[in-house]
């Protein structure tokens, strides 16, 4: 009987819409993204090797969009050691962004991020990063921040995202500077009412300090377009530096982005 009625079922599946397929699609991402975050969070758990070390990186990013072509930043964001109650380090910061030039063939119109369709963008800003009390090295970071974002659009309806930052820091009264190049390759999709931007990326740093390219981030993730102003970015960066101790990262990383404004709402027109 058991044979018999999946034989009777198969029609059905084949004569699926493209509604229930993209649900089950939805579903499937959903269970996906799930154990993949409880891997990840079990990763402490799990005896490591004392040249590696495993950290949460959370983040709360409040963007008020002005107009077409402005928004303004605030950022809060920490650093949580394997057994996620010792917080390593924070910062907090404020940023004015400007883009211009929108990509003719960009698909993600439901994001609310508004650069997001933009081939420019120039970032201006300030961060403040201290070390807790107790510290074996305590250190106060002043961080002026100047970056520039180009995007473009390219076959299989893919973007491609390069990023050049400079971060103009002085630590415990010592100017040393840091530059940071970042590439990203995305795909923006829809699955239902939501949309979905896997994205990998590689980021290179070079430390003023050492005189050379000391630092090397892998990350693979994804945002989430939950609603008109809240997006959720789920991460997994593999770090490396050469000058710091240990050596080795793996760093799960989740950010609330808030999207604020009258800009961030009209997400939907073409």
């Amino acid at each position: 009987m058991a044979i018999k009625l999946r034989i009777r079922l198969l029609p059905e599946f084949a004569k699926a819409d493209e509604r229930g397929v993209r649900s089950r699609v939805t579903t499937h991402v959903r269970l996906a993204a799930f154990l993949f975050v409880v891997a990840l969070t079990t990763i402490p758990a799990f005896a490591q090797p004392t040249s590696e070390a495993n950290e949460l990186w959370p983040e709360l990013d409040a963007y008020v969009h002005l107009n077409e072509k402005s928004r303004l930043l605030v950022l809060y964001s920490s650093t949580r050691k394997d057994d996620l109650d010792t917080r390593a380090t924070w910062s907090a910061g404020g940023f004015v962004d400007l883009y211009f030039h929108r990509i003719i063939s960009h698909n993600d119109r439901q994001h609310p991020d508004s650069a997001r369709k933009r081939v420019l963008l120039f970032r201006a800003g300030y961060i403040f990063s201290p070390t807790p009390a107790g510290a074996p090295k305590p250190a106060n970071q002043h961080i002026p921040t100047l970056l520039a974002d180009t995007r473009f659009s390219i076959p299989g309806k893919l973007l491609l995202a390069e990023r050049n930052r400079f971060d103009l820091r002085i630590i415990n009264g010592d100017f040393i500077p840091r530059y940071r190049n970042r590439l990203t390759l995305e795909r923006p999709f829809k699955t239902g009412p939501f949309e979905l931007a896997p994205y990998l990326q590689t980021e290179v740093t070079y430390d003023w300090k050492y005189d050379a390219f000391n630092r090397v981030r892998y990350t693979a993730g994804v945002d989430w377009t939950a609603t008109r102003i809240v997006v959720l970015e789920s991460y997994y960066t593999r770090q490396r530096d050469t000058r710091s101790s240990p050596h080795d990262v793996n760093a799960l990383g989740l950010t609330l982005q808030l999207h604020l404004g009258g800009t961030s709402r009209n997400t939907r027109k073409p």
